[in-house]
């Protein structure tokens, strides 16, 4: 009798520390708590600032930059993505000269067809992504063509990356690539081996959902030391991807009128106006205008995470940007723009990129956009913009 009623609490301790580990309440990911409640116009930042420098990308004929979609850090290089106007990837100098075209698509037999993403591996060297072909063309540490491979089954991918410390890739897929289910389920997260073959897949959508359009970010897959960050728009959380696994890492809650973490909910009951590719982005865009959510940037280092939020005000919404103290998980400020007003004068674009080997946040703009930023006394006053039509990189070091 007395085994019996021993087995019995032992079986009922097992059951309720069961129930405990499996408790939705304990989450495993980091919540980053945001007061959109009023957001400022502007915040000066002159105290947090350690330096700032400008550096001009000068172009030679042929080689115009049109827009730039993404830069690549190297220790002494830029490398400089068009994904808009002329399809090529360009490399400068860190003082901005130009040194070479590295590839551009269409070129000839051993070039891409469409590139859509690149990267850099942990050899530093350039990898880029062939979306029509669906293969990768590796380039070496002189950027010259090494090896391609090309992925045997008809995948197709909105961004792909190398995952850190590993030979394998994450491919992020839309809704709309109609690729063949895996295991019988569509996926918008898949794992591949270095020939492109599929491994595993995540993120897993009912075919309902197969053909809906969902914007991209220029951005989805975001590095931080041996780590590998994703976001996805209309999701306020960002993911953590470790080998052929996806786990939440953080999730951004706003004060007021956070996006909700179902919103598929919302567009199976417009099913029919997000699957159909002549009704514009922004009408399928204002079922979620209620709603403040994160819109994709992040920035992250020891210290610090920028991050861009898109707010309820507008038409469409409004973004706003946010700097969060990292080390004690606390919003310093959220505002739709910054200054500087003490030592350099200026106002400060939103911050594009963190530059890990600098430890500078990053921000693009094109002379016309540097002149008007540029406030009356700054020593960048007549020393910066001299040539309205290249593109600058403005770099912010903060304390």
């Amino acid at each position: 009798m007395f085994k019996l009623k021993l087995i019995c609490i032992i079986g009922v301790i097992i059951f309720f520390a069961s129930c405990s580990s499996q408790d939705p309440s304990k989450k495993k990911y980091s919540e980053i708590a945001i007061d959109n409640s009023q957001i400022k116009e502007n915040e000066n930042i002159s105290g947090m600032i350690d330096s700032i420098s400008i550096t001009p990308l000068f172009e030679e004929d042929g080689n115009h930059i049109g827009s730039i979609f993404k830069i690549l850090f190297l220790k002494s290089k830029y490398i400089v993505y068009d994904r808009i106007s002329t399809n090529k990837i360009l490399l400068f100098d860190d003082k901005g000269l130009f040194i070479k075209t590295i590839v551009k698509a269409g070129d000839g037999a051993q070039d891409p067809l469409n590139i859509t993403d690149c990267w850099l591996n942990e050899e530093n060297e350039l990898e880029v992504y062939d979306f029509a072909q669906m293969k990768i063309f590796h380039y070496d540490s002189l950027f010259n063509l090494k090896s391609i491979v090309k992925s045997n089954l008809f995948n197709h991918f909105v961004s792909l990356r190398v995952i850190p410390s590993t030979k394998q890739y994450v491919g992020y897929a839309n809704y709309s690539d109609f690729n063949k289910p895996f295991n019988n389920r569509l996926y918008n997260i898949a794992f591949l081996d270095t020939n492109l073959t599929i491994i595993n897949t995540d993120k897993n959508f009912d075919k309902t959902f197969q053909g809906i359009t969902w914007p991209m970010y220029s951005r989805h897959f975001y590095n931080f030391k041996d780590t590998l960050r994703f976001v996805k728009s209309y999701d306020n959380f960002v993911y953590n991807i470790l080998n052929t696994k996806i786990t939440e890492r953080f999730k951004i809650i706003y004060k007021e009128n956070s996006l909700p973490d179902d919103v598929m909910s919302m567009v199976k009951a417009h099913l029919g106006i997000f699957k159909d590719r002549n009704i514009h982005p922004n009408i399928k865009a204002n079922y979620f205008k209620n709603y403040v959510r994160f819109n994709g940037l992040w920035l992250e280092c020891d210290k610090y995470i920028f991050i861009s939020s898109r707010d309820t005000s507008g038409k469409f919404g409004t973004p706003f940007y946010s700097l969060i103290d990292k080390i004690n998980n606390k919003e310093l400020f959220s505002s739709r723009n910054m200054s500087e007003t003490i030592k350099y004068k200026l106002i400060l674009p939103p911050f594009e990129y963190y530059n890990e080997m600098s430890n500078e946040f990053i921000s693009i703009v094109n002379g016309f956009q540097l002149k008007d930023l540029i406030l009356q006394e700054s020593q960048f006053q007549q020393k910066i913009v001299s040539n309205l039509n290249i593109f600058y990189l403005l770099k912010v070091k903060l304390k």
